[in-house]
């Protein structure tokens, strides 16, 4: 097979799902929307061997080829590129980088935080309840950076597994929105819930339960940086909360508000893992943070001058 093609493969969570939107899925939106649409009515995708631009649908198990060799531009991530804040015998704190996959998965491209991890402490590689995952007792998005804890013993992983699951764990993130957000102080209480279709989040009462307390660090017209503080842990229930009352993240390429928001080239998703609490296996209330680097308050300046 030629270098310049990349070979995709349609799993359950995409089955039914628009071709664009599912590449985009499968490419962790690594590319928007709109260029995904000009491969397809270049010519450069195909479905099954056949030159797909009408073709609205995907199914489980397809096989979708890209013709070109700029696809996609992975940063080749190394053990050096994570920052080690704290090492104990039974957990270590790490930064994780921006755009560092946390786990393996069918259709995850280049290394992952957990394999590099492995490099550092080959140990831990029997650790917790799925091979896949060793040590990892919670997620943080691909795109995101910032905080984590890694379980390096069992009891340990159990225990902070524990801890995430009746959510005494505490929580805080740092992030970019566009718009000037109103309350400077409030919460989001707004249950969220699955697409089958695109495999996207939204708010609606029908969905699961999600509450985010949030604090307006400094705003302008366009931009506002927020802490925020969730009280739950749903997938992408910071991006898809903000998202929902017009206040979508800087750089995020899933929940973006089209027609409202002026695209910013920014490198990354501007949503930064700050602060995490926990209590160890003595018992003794733990707290840990994470600047976000230079890149990220950069981007700050820049968008928000003093």
């Amino acid at each position: 097979m030629s270098k310049n093609i990349m070979t995709l493969i349609v799993c359950r969570e995409q089955h039914n799902h628009r071709l664009d939107i599912a590449i985009g899925e499968l490419l962790m939106g690594q590319q928007s929307r709109s260029q995904i649409q000009k491969w397809i009515k270049q010519g450069l995708v195909i479905v099954n061997e056949k030159e797909e631009i009408k073709r609205p649908f995907v199914f489980i198990d397809d096989v979708i080829q890209i013709k070109n060799e700029e696809v996609i531009s992975q940063k080749k991530y190394a053990l050096s590129d994570i920052i080690f804040l704290h090492e104990t015998k039974e957990y270590s704190i790490i930064s994780k980088p921006p755009g560092l996959i946390v786990h393996p998965a069918p259709t995850t491209k280049g290394v992952t935080l957990v394999e590099l991890l492995l490099e550092r402490y080959p140990d831990m590689r029997n650790i917790g309840e799925d091979p896949m995952r060793p040590g990892i007792v919670h997620r943080l998005d691909k795109d995101a950076s910032g905080i984590m804890v890694i379980a390096r013993t069992q009891n340990s992983f159990d225990h902070l597994k524990n801890q995430f699951k009746c959510r005494k764990v505490k929580k805080e993130y740092l992030i970019l929105v566009h718009g000037n957000v109103t309350p400077l102080q409030g919460v989001i209480d707004a249950p969220l819930i699955r697409s089958r279709k695109t495999g996207l989040f939204s708010a609606q009462q029908k969905g699961r339960s999600a509450r985010t307390n949030y604090y307006v660090i400094k705003s302008s017209k366009k931009y506002s940086l927020v802490r925020v503080i969730p009280e739950s842990g749903r997938t992408h229930q910071i991006r898809v909360h903000f998202f929902s009352r017009g206040f979508g993240i800087v750089g995020d390429p899933l929940y973006t508000h089209k027609v409202k928001m002026k695209k910013v080239d920014t490198p990354r998703l501007m949503l930064h893992a700050s602060f995490l609490g926990f209590y160890d296996l003595g018992g003794v209330y733990r707290e840990y943070k994470s600047e976000p680097n230079q890149e990220f308050l950069g981007i700050v300046d820049v968008l928000m001058p003093s």
